[in-house]
């Protein structure tokens, strides 16, 4: 409708034609702007074509059990496993190579080092200067990952996450890019790599200097089950010490370690010390998942302080506690858990309320 308006404009206008041809052209091209990306093939080609895309590299991991259906009879065969796994090292250095991502991240790590009250970043933590000194004293330039990993189903974003075709994810990020920018032998590939960016680091050309960066693993995060098994914990929950936070000897039915960790071969990490718990699972998706159905089923069908609809009708917290007595002591657990949550979540601290 607008294409047509215009040059029907310019058309009684008297304007020039060649002009008018241009124009139209322009509206051709806005009519189908995606035409030349419709499908995945498209795409990558025009990814690569823009220097943007780092395909992935299948590797093998194993092999298992499979039925497999053989003139309709079901017959256990071994079938290959195999991984899908993305350059690190490329990844990285086109990343950094982006204008100013290297020098924001340089200045920030800067600035987070000179604060001495308050504690934001793992760059100020005494785990990460720990782990920089032997490459500080080497002169390297020295940026730390962040590992994560957690299970999914294809095409099943809601399921438990449990049933045959799991697929285990592992990601990494770098932990002190500037906040306004954040967004086993099964892990044969990420050790070389991780080795590799420890050991050799990346050489990262910018307009105006050459620099190589070194990268150090500070923490691996995801569920407890995902870090029990690559961290070389026992896997069973059930089990007398299923906690990966314990010390390491020979029997794991004492302590819960299994075998020993693969990213133990790393310089910088070892799995008994770079620990960490993850908000997600932990808290969130742990601790409040657990606690809060069992507080609103006290004080709504046990204590009858108020109904479903009315909790339904406001949120949580501030917005019911005029029902609520303040001696009600399930109502103080709540409170306590909330404070929890405010302090676990808290984007800062200072130096002093580290041990809370």
């Amino acid at each position: 409708m607008l294409k047509t308006k215009v040059l029907h404009t310019l058309a009684n206008a008297n304007d020039n034609d060649a002009e008018i041809n241009d124009i139209e052209a322009m509206f051709r091209v806005l009519e189908n702007p995606f035409a030349e990306i419709a499908n995945e093939a498209q795409r990558i080609t025009a990814l690569k074509n823009a220097g943007a895309y780092i395909g992935s590299t299948e590797y093998l991991i194993g092999s298992s059990l499979k039925e497999v259906r053989v003139n309709s009879i079901m017959i256990p065969q071994v079938v290959p496993s195999y991984g899908q796994f993305i350059s690190m090292s490329r990844s990285l250095q086109s990343f950094l190579e982006l204008p100013d991502v290297l020098d924001k991240i340089m200045l920030n790590i800067a600035n987070l080092s000179e604060e001495n009250n308050v504690i934001s970043n793992f760059i100020q933590g005494s785990l990460r200067k720990h782990l920089s000194e032997p490459f500080v004293a080497e002169g390297k330039i020295v940026i730390p990952l962040f590992f994560y990993l957690d299970d999914y189903e294809p095409n099943n974003g809601l399921g438990s996450h449990a049933l045959d075709e799991k697929t285990n994810g592992l990601y990494y990020k770098i932990p002190c890019i500037p906040s306004e920018f954040l967004s086993l032998l099964r892990v044969k590939c990420v050790i070389q790599q991780l080795k590799d960016l420890e050991e050799n680091g990346i050489l990262i050309e910018l307009p105006d200097r050459t620099v190589r960066i070194y990268f150090l693993l500070g923490l691996i995060l995801g569920d407890n089950l995902g870090l029990n098994g690559i961290l070389g914990f026992v896997e069973c929950f059930t089990a007398n010490f299923c906690c990966r936070m314990t010390f390491a000897v020979d029997n794991y039915r004492l302590t819960g370690l299994k075998e020993d960790c693969a990213f133990n071969a790393l310089q910088a990490f070892h799995a008994t010390v770079n620990i960490a718990g993850d908000v997600l699972h932990d808290v969130e998706e742990g601790l409040c998942a657990y606690a809060l159905p069992r507080i609103l089923f006290w004080l709504i069908h046990i204590r009858k302080y108020l109904s479903y609809e009315t909790f339904l009708d406001r949120n949580l917290g501030q917005m019911i506690g005029d029902f609520i007595p303040g001696n009600e002591e399930v109502w103080l657990y709540y409170l306590c858990l909330l404070e929890l949550l405010q302090m676990v979540l808290a984007p800062s601290f200072r130096i002093e309320a580290e041990m809370l």
